[in-house]
């Protein structure tokens, strides 16, 4: 089902005003406001009503609001070349850049990609994470599809309540004063052009306006012109930028590759590829990130402050709502 959003582009125009604490990630509340614009609808009595305006405007000036454009979030780093094919599958394996002894032998191929990174200090003796993808294509795209960031949501407590005092990240991401020094953040590229969008922004106040797994679909609206990632090109980007795979011929062959620099919160183990030479350092879970459970989060406790806790060894156990 289409966003509401897209049913009904004429409340896009309303105007801005100071944004409420809502949801804005809510297709119900999104439902109800569009519901004043559906003629049949008995909501439409309220269209005119001067509360509702306010609300909604209040509402989009909140999408509006967290769209940030003044920091960097998209660079593109360097043509790079990829190594043949072998129908690689692995995702988000753990390994230190630094030590290549540290990554199984039949990935060595990629390390030249590693080394085009080219990582600040600080990152190459920390256990990063790397996925390669090669496949055909068939009719969708080959990774995640949908607007997305990398970055969580918000995390969720044993009381059913969200909360993140700290941001979960996948990666972070910044570029200091000198343009060519970035710090963290998200390594990608393909041999596919026009396989991937991503938008020269990042969104802000995450606890309020990113859905679950990075879902940002109700910002399209607000994201402007993305930009088409082309083939044997290395990107950089923060783990708050705006990206979408996108679908490619049928039969195309397509090699991807992503470096994740090491500030993640948690690594899913049952969506991820263990490492028999490293282990991640990170809060691993077993459950599905599909299907939120109980789990410890061990020294991570401090992404977020809880108003109910079950100790544990001293330890607070939450529930991750990614």
């Amino acid at each position: 089902m289409a966003h509401p959003h897209k049913r009904y582009p004429q409340i896009l125009s309303l105007p801005r005003r100071r944004p409420l604490r809502i949801d804005c990630r809510s297709p119900q509340q999104w439902a109800v406001v569009c519901a004043t614009y559906s003629e049949g609808s008995p909501w439409v009595l309220l269209r005119r009503h001067p509360a509702l305006e306010i609300i909604l405007g209040q509402f989009l000036g909140g999408f509006r609001g967290c769209i940030q454009r003044k920091k960097r979030s998209f660079q593109e780093i360097d043509e790079v070349q990829f190594p043949p094919p072998n129908d690689i599958n692995i995702n988000m394996m753990p390994f230190i850049p630094a030590r290549p002894e540290t990554l199984p032998p039949e990935y060595h191929g990629y390390l030249p990609l590693v080394d085009s990174c080219n990582l600040e200090d600080s990152e190459q003796e920390k256990v990063c994470y790397l996925t390669i993808h090669e496949s055909l294509m068939t009719s969708g795209p080959q990774r995640r599809p949908g607007l997305h960031i990398e970055a969580p949501g918000v995390l969720a407590a044993d009381s059913g309540r969200w909360f993140a005092t700290r941001r979960p990240g996948w990666g972070g991401g910044a570029e200091e004063d000198d343009p060519g020094r970035r710090v963290g953040g998200i390594y990608m590229g393909s041999t596919v052009s026009n396989s991937c969008v991503v938008y020269p922004c990042q969104v802000g106040h995450r606890e309020k306006m990113v859905g679950r797994l990075g879902e940002v679909e109700h910002l399209r609206p607000f994201l402007g012109t993305g930009e088409l990632m082309q083939a044997d090109t290395l990107y950089w980007m923060t783990d708050a930028t705006p990206h979408e795979s996108l679908p490619a011929p049928p039969g195309t062959y397509r090699q991807y590759f992503r470096l994740v620099t090491s500030s993640i919160s948690v690594w899913y183990a049952k969506h991820s590829t263990p490492n028999p030479l490293l282990a991640p350092d990170a809060a691993v879970v077993a459950h599905s990130k599909f299907n939120p459970v109980l789990f410890d989060l061990g020294r991570y406790d401090v992404l977020g402050v809880v108003e109910e806790v079950n100790p544990e060894g001293g330890r607070v156990v939450v529930r991750v709502g990614l």
